[in-house]
């Protein structure tokens, strides 16, 4: 049987599209903020800052330079992911990023990897696309 999940899936640098990608990670996290006070029996918390990072991973494509090109070591950028491709009313994440790891392969040969990741910078915005 095929798999086809995924695969109307879009992935931006701003408006830029990014080529050959073959997975997408995207992980948000808060920091959990001790609240314990003396005489309580169980710990409590509250949520503390927010954060998470992004990892792309893609097929190698020297030719994408405005779009793989962009994703450079210490680049502020903003991701754009479409899970279910470009159109009015599907949905779409904005997510403002550092990008922090870059791991090419050392022979560059057909089909090699490239990942990106970085650690989100700022609120993701998942309005619906217009």
């Amino acid at each position: 049987m095929s798999y086809i999940t995924g695969y109307k899936g879009v992935v931006l640098v701003g408006v830029v599209p990014i080529a050959q990608i073959r997975e997408v990670n995207i992980s948000e996290t808060v920091e959990r903020m001790d609240a314990t006070v003396m005489g309580v029996a169980y710990e409590q918390a509250f949520g503390g800052l927010t954060g998470g990072t992004v990892t792309i991973n893609c097929y190698q494509d020297p030719t994408d330079t405005t779009g793989q090109g962009a994703l450079t070591k210490g680049a502020s950028v903003t991701i754009v992911y479409q899970p279910d491709g470009a159109g009015s009313g599907l949905p779409q994440s904005s997510i403002p990023a550092i990008v922090e790891t870059v791991e090419r392969p050392q022979n560059p040969r057909e089909h090699a990897m490239v990942n990106f990741s970085g650690w989100i910078n700022g609120i993701v915005d998942d309005t619906p696309q217009t």
